[in-house]
């Protein structure tokens, strides 16, 4: 089995009629017993700041949105760039992943640094993900930071798209396609 964590899952037309629809998430992690991840597209109206003096009683600036991770309970968990807060590193290009109440203070006080922070969990028991991918619910690609710390509400479309036009340039054996298609 190949570990998929790292990468991220696109819906597809197929998950249309689910709670799932139209989402894209990071899987944080994948291996014989199932996989977890964020669902990258789903902020909530609270913000870091609110949320933080809220659990933790405390003030912090960063006004950036809260993320629902998925509809699954789990500790509060950042997605990140800074090596030495991050308990675990999910993709090539230094993104990490924390939970430590200590890692995530210093993180959401860091306001220089690119950071997400997730409410929850997307989860899947064992074979259910593969068993997804084989049905067709999910385009795979590998994550990076202009992913992860896309602007959420456009994500999904501009990576349906990029998909679409990888596969076309695929079937019809495209090299190179220009940016403005009225160039070419």
């Amino acid at each position: 089995m190949t570990s998929l964590r790292g990468h991220v899952l696109v819906a597809t037309k197929k998950l249309d009629e689910t709670d799932f629809a139209r989402t894209v998430i990071l899987l944080l992690n994948h291996d014989r017993s199932g996989a977890s991840g964020v669902i990258l597209n789903r902020p909530v109206p609270e913000t870091v700041s609110s949320l933080w003096q809220r659990m933790c009683h405390e003030s912090c600036e960063r006004n950036s949105r809260v993320n629902f991770g998925g509809p699954v309970s789990a500790p509060l968990v950042a997605v990140h760039d800074m090596k030495p807060l991050g308990e675990m590193q999910i993709t090539a290009d230094h993104l990490f992943v924390a939970a430590q109440r200590d890692h995530l203070t210093q993180l959401i006080h860091q306001e220089d640094h690119p950071l997400r922070l997730f409410v929850g969990r997307a989860a899947w028991d064992r074979g259910k993900l593969e068993f997804e991918l084989n049905s067709g619910a999910w385009h795979v690609i590998p994550a990076n930071r202009e992913i992860v710390f896309d602007d959420d509400e456009h994500l999904w479309p501009t990576l349906t798209r990029k998909i679409k036009d990888a596969i076309l340039c695929s079937i019809l054996d495209i090299q190179h396609v220009p940016v403005n298609i009225a160039m070419n």
